[in-house]
């Protein structure tokens, strides 16, 4: 009896122990573990997951969405009843491309619903073609150039090259490279053999399985490289307030229209020169201009203004005074003269001069120049006798300023006719 008992006892034990099997009236809850996405295109994907019915009937569904508050469901589908794993799929049709979706696998049977841990992919971005970008050449010299360019293959195998030409229909090509990749990178490519001092067309050109891309058009322009410069002035004394002739040819490769400067150093030819004009040569790489007014002697020369300089040897310009000369108030025995000198001098001597028979001038009285204050101009007056025969004058202002100046004579000539 006490060993019935005792057998009794522990059979409860165990059966309270050991769980009840599934039944139409126990059911266990389902399990369902989110799985991988397979078979992704821009438009549609395969979603997968495992289920375990637990034994009782159940059913299953993905919830999908751009957010993991999803709002989309597949078809409900049957999980059957067996108590082992099960992996399912589910194809989804009508995807936008390039979007990231969520999803998750929902298990129902009669215990209760079980959702797998919420997933994420993203569908297939289409492909597009190349992004292309044509940047400013560098290393531009007499010539050669480097020419750049930005290009991103967007993941796709892509050629590309650069057009280059005298005019925006190009009609010369680097070799072609391939790149591969989805990031912006920087090329580029040597071009030789190109002309001195000229104008070319550039871009940058790729093509991949969308299609061709061009990049902007863009120029560039070749150096020269002169060697030398001839330069001749005319006159080399200038009449103050004048302006002076320059005229020479530029010597080197590309000189045709370069572009030139004519710069003056003033007296006492220190500083930094001044830049009078600038202008080109012609086709030749000959040129001709003029500059001025010359107030004050100055140096001259003439520079290109291109990336090889080359520069004229130096002219010297002396500046003459301006000086005018007239007769006034003639009496029977003598004569007054008297002008005005520009610019102003402090310490200038004027010279009445007299021609000869013989064309020689002679200096028949001497006078200072003198200068008002806040005058603009100078002025001499000198009284001479009246030459025994009729004979021309003139008069020479010595400036007397350093250098600063040279000899000045006056364009005027009077006859004074010989006293009676």
């Amino acid at each position: 009896m006490r060993r019935a008992f005792s057998v009794l006892t522990a059979a409860m034990l165990v059966g309270a122990l050991i769980p009840a099997a599934a039944s139409a009236d126990n059911p266990i809850p389902p399990t369902a573990t989110t799985g991988d996405v397979t078979a992704r295109t821009q438009t549609t994907a395969t979603l997968g997951g495992t289920l375990n019915a637990s034994g009782a009937p159940a059913t299953y569904v993905f919830e999908y969405g751009t957010s993991a508050s999803y709002g989309l469901v597949t078809p409900v589908r049957d999980g059957g009843t067996t108590a082992l794993d099960k992996t399912v799929t589910e194809p989804l049709l009508g995807l936008t491309q390039g979007t990231t979706y969520h999803y998750r696998i929902v298990v129902t049977n009669p215990a209760g619903v079980v959702s797998g841990l919420d997933k994420t992919f993203k569908t297939v971005t289409a492909p597009t073609a190349a992004l292309v970008t044509t940047n400013a050449a560098s290393g531009v010299g007499v010539t050669e150039a480097t020419l750049q360019g930005t290009l991103n293959p967007r993941g796709q195998s892509t050629s590309y090259h650069f057009d280059f030409g005298l005019t925006g229909t190009y009609g010369s090509s680097t070799p072609v490279v391939t790149a591969t990749g989805s990031t912006a990178r920087n090329v580029s490519a040597i071009v030789t053999g190109l002309l001195p001092n000229t104008t070319y067309h550039f871009r940058l050109a790729a093509n991949n399985a969308s299609g061709p891309s061009l990049g902007k058009d863009r120029v560039l322009r070749t150096t020269s490289a002169p060697t030398g410069i001839t330069l001749t002035a005319t006159p080399t004394a200038a009449i103050w307030g004048a302006s002076v002739s320059l005229h020479g040819v530029v010597s080197g490769s590309g000189v045709g229209g370069i572009g030139l400067a004519a710069e003056r150093t003033d007296f006492p030819f220190t500083g930094t020169p001044l830049v009078l004009r600038t202008f080109t040569t012609n086709a030749s790489g000959a040129y001709a201009t003029s500059v001025g007014p010359f107030l004050i002697t100055g140096r001259v020369r003439v520079v290109t203004r291109t990336a090889t300089v080359a520069s004229s040897p130096s002219v010297d310009i002396g500046v003459r005074p301006r000086v005018s000369l007239g007769v006034v108030g003639p009496r029977r025995t003598s004569v007054r003269l008297r002008g005005s000198v520009s610019p102003t001098f402090t310490a200038a001597t004027a010279s009445i001069q007299r021609r000869a028979r013989s064309g020689r001038w002679t200096t028949v009285l001497r006078t200072k120049v003198h200068t008002g204050a806040g005058a603009l101009t100078s002025t001499y007056s000198a009284r001479i006798k009246r030459p025994s025969r009729t004979a021309r004058y003139r008069v020479v202002v010595v400036p007397n300023d350093g250098g600063a100046h040279l000899r000045g004579t006056s364009k005027q000539q009077p006859r004074i006719k010989a006293k009676r």
